[in-house]
């Protein structure tokens, strides 16, 4: 009877479509505000913000509610969606071109989740102890049982890095929300200072690369006189501020150097050798390793309160350089450079441990693509391949942390996109009992 009147009420055409399916999208349980925004993807019929209500603490209904941004591009009913599990802020403004690999080889709708505690999904006032995986977990659980009420085509999640890593805790947590899940560069690690990074950046890449990152490093230290006053200048004037003094930060942006250059996989031949000048080394060394990072910054301190309770983070070789630096240890160097006092979070392994035991015992459709010499490889999943027909992980040689199914040599990706399209090809689960709850 509501579809009747509404028909009456406003006229037909595409206007009537949209405004129909904005409808049905405030209509959907957790949704309390929906906007429109603009796009430029052809396959993509229409974009909207929306604004979806979450426990604060799922565990404890009485805690409260927050908003959690949600981005929906919506391709149709009839097509697949891409749930995409951000694991940071979404940058809304760069949001209307840019679309995931795995949504425009299938014309897939796309859902991006903003994760909670970053951009504007913060839960005011309740502290960081809400902050957990469980609970993000349970954020993309509502989400995905919410929008299958209109969505009931094939369900594939994803997300990179942290992202990744909060796609699959959803995958352990709630298996049957998605039919695939695709995961890139996905660490995890079994310690704050995980310990497997370190060695892995000195033995992994080629011996000439190795060589001149060190040579780098070594210049950039016995450079300091002359390159301190352009670092203070640099931080002036981008208002940086530190919890340790700038010459420690010196050294730990030496030391993340490496990390750094292997992770965004710079070219070899950007290193700038021993005779050039100092702007030319100071300029370089800016773009591989900032101090921005080692600022003091609301925008990730979320994540580094994730990675100092339970996601666990890497630690620092002072191997070859000892002798240049001013530090003498890089001993609980996290809490000193990320977290102000009055966080003191101990690292917990249970989730970690929870996770192998994931991956141990079963055998879910999960794709894990890792790049070679991406230092996060060091702490990539392990399972015993041998013992899975669905799961399988993926090693790009020389690749980083940008590897995709699109930059794949041809075997690995064809590999890949069999997987995938044989899933894709599958008749979609019955997901009317989630429509009746």
């Amino acid at each position: 009877m509501f579809g009747v009147l509404f028909l009456l009420l406003f006229p037909q055409g595409p206007a009537h479509g949209q405004l129909l399916l904005q409808w049905r999208l405030r209509s959907l349980p957790g949704v309390v505000a929906v906007e429109r925004m603009p796009h430029e993807i052809p396959h993509i019929h229409s974009q909207y913000l929306i604004l979806f209500e979450q426990p604060v603490d799922h565990a404890d209904p009485g805690a409260g509610t927050f908003l959690q941004r949600v981005f929906l591009r919506h391709a149709g009913f009839d097509k697949p969606m891409v749930f995409v599990t951000e694991g940071y802020a979404v940058d809304e403004a760069s949001y209307s071109t840019n679309i995931h690999e795995l949504a425009k080889r299938f014309e897939a709708g796309e859902i991006v989740v903003e994760h909670r505690y970053f951009g504007e999904s913060v839960p005011e006032g309740h502290g960081w102890d809400p902050l957990t995986a469980k609970n993000a977990a349970a954020d993309h659980h509502r989400i995905v049982s919410a929008f299958q009420r209109l969505y009931q085509e094939k369900w594939i999640s994803t997300g990179t890095s942290k992202g990744g890593t909060a796609a699959l805790i959803h995958k352990m947590y709630y298996p049957d929300d998605v039919d695939i899940t695709v995961l890139y560069s996905t660490p995890l690690n079994y310690g704050l200072v995980d310990g497997r990074h370190e060695s892995y950046i000195i033995s992994t890449p080629d011996p000439h690369y190795r060589t001149a990152v060190h040579a780098l490093q070594l210049e950039v230290l016995q450079r300091r006189d002359s390159l301190m006053p352009m670092l203070q200048e640099y931080v002036s004037k981008h208002n940086l501020t530190f919890r340790v003094p700038l010459e420690e930060v010196y050294d730990y942006m030496v030391l993340q150097y490496s990390f750094s250059f292997y992770q965004w996989g710079y070219d070899f031949a950007s290193i700038p050798w021993d005779h050039a000048a100092d702007e030319e080394l100071f300029a370089h060394w800016m773009k591989v390793s900032p101090p921005e990072y080692f600022a003091i910054s609301d925008d990730y301190l979320p994540f580094f309160v994730q990675a100092a309770r339970e996601l666990g983070y890497y630690g620092y070789s002072i191997r070859g350089l000892w002798q240049e630096l001013h530090i003498t240890t890089t001993q609980d160097y996290f809490h000193r450079l990320f977290l102000p006092d009055s966080i003191d979070y101990i690292y917990d392994i249970t989730l970690t441990q929870q996770i192998q035991t994931f991956l141990d015992s079963t055998d879910h459709r999960i794709l894990f693509l890792y790049g070679e010499w991406d230092p996060w490889a060091a702490s990539a999943v392990v399972f015993d391949w041998r013992e899975k027909e669905n799961m399988r992980k993926v090693l790009k040689e020389f690749g980083n942390h940008n590897t995709m199914i699109g930059n794949l040599p041809r075997k690995q990706r064809e590999e890949v996109l069999e997987r995938l399209n044989k899933c894709m090809a599958e008749p979609a689960p019955d997901r009317s009992r989630k429509r009746r709850k």
